[in-house]
């Protein structure tokens, strides 16, 4: 016998943006539990079959996987010609913290709190994560971005609260969750495990949290960066500005963020196109830099903070002090605003 169910199999409804778990069991028509089996999961359509994803039996005959729910779907499970009970989900508007938690149990835990609330808002945190229900949905915070905004505060502080379950299929492994009121991006091969990022807009808040995970890296060999990798661009006349600023586009879930093109002239040229530019600096604008104090512009970064004077750009290709001395990696520089001679911002 096959089961497949959606998360702890009391429901099948979900909210646009929600991560969901499918999964189930494998077990023998006399009940022993079958390891080590692989089990492929199909979404159904009347145009026939198409592959989601598959998973090995553990040794107690389960498996599982998290989907991220957009649109109400029917699902089957198969191991050969062995086929589950077709699974569908059911897309709502509402879910109210108390629906979710019966639905995630098995990823929760046990509750650690009761409910609180702040402006508008109602959370609970459990074993394993935390739901914050606002404006009629719950989102969950979970894994180490849970951690870093359990250190931030919560719903009640800054950041406000989430207006997505996170999302996990990013370059990298990388996780990006948006809040009201900024980001939470993880990513296991960065140097911190979990940046957090304010801004008055979340999705540009996103890109500079991804950003900002990348400080501290050093490229292996002149022109040799993650990101000229990435861009298949590796000769001597690849300088990699503008391929950071792409790779956080692409990183952050959304390529067409940021223009990508093979060459800095090109990537000027893409993005006045756009008409997108403007002379005013924002958390999660790219600044496109004066670099050597003579009028012309030869580099590029994105905005993290900014005063009257000054502005604070996370920037690739460059040293410590935003200089062209070896090795190069990624920092944040601090610049004369003077230095900037427009910004753009990303097209989501």
């Amino acid at each position: 016998m096959l089961t497949l169910v959606m998360n702890s199999g009391v429901d099948t409804s979900f909210v646009r943006g929600e991560t969901v778990w499918l999964g189930g069991t494998l077990a023998s028509s006399s009940g022993r539990r079958i390891s080590g089996r692989t089990v492929v999961v199909h979404r159904v359509t009347s145009k026939g079959r198409t592959r989601v994803d598959s998973r090995t039996t553990g040794r107690n005959g389960s498996y599982r996987f998290a989907l991220r729910a957009r649109s109400g779907a029917t699902y089957v499970a198969s191991v050969g010609t062995l086929r589950s009970k077709k699974l569908t989900l059911k897309r709502v508007t509402t879910r109210s913290l108390e629906q979710r938690e019966a639905s995630l149990a098995s990823e929760l835990g046990g509750a650690t709190s009761g409910v609180e609330s702040h402006d508008g808002a109602r959370w609970r945190s459990y074993r394993r994560g935390m739901l914050v229900e606002r404006g009629g949905v719950t989102w969950l915070v979970r894994a180490r971005a849970w951690r870093e905004y359990r250190d931030q505060g919560g719903p009640a502080r800054s950041l406000g609260a989430p207006t997505r379950d996170a999302r996990c299929d990013l370059l990298e492994g990388g996780c990006l969750q948006h809040f009201t009121n900024g980001a939470i991006y993880t990513n296991p091969k960065a140097r911190d495990t979990a940046v957090s990022q304010e801004g008055p807009d979340n999705r540009l808040a996103g890109l500079v949290a991804v950003a900002r995970s990348q400080v501290g890296y050093r490229e292996p060999g002149y022109r040799k960066s993650k990101y000229n990798r990435w861009m298949g661009r590796t000769g001597p006349n690849d300088p990699w500005c503008g391929y950071f600023v792409s790779w956080l586009s692409h990183a952050s879930g959304d390529g067409r963020a940021i223009v990508r093109a093979t060459t800095f002239p090109a990537q000027i040229r893409a993005e006045k196109a756009r008409k997108r530019i403007t002379s005013k600096p924002a958390i999660g604008r790219l600044a496109y830099i004066d670099l050597f104090n003579d009028g012309r512009t030869k580099h590029i970064g994105i905005v993290s903070k900014f005063d009257d004077k000054h502005v604070w750009i996370v920037e690739g290709n460059v040293d410590a002090k935003g200089k062209s001395s070896l090795p190069r990696g990624v920092h944040v520089v601090k610049r004369s605003r003077e230095r900037v001679n427009y910004y753009a911002t990303p097209r989501f």
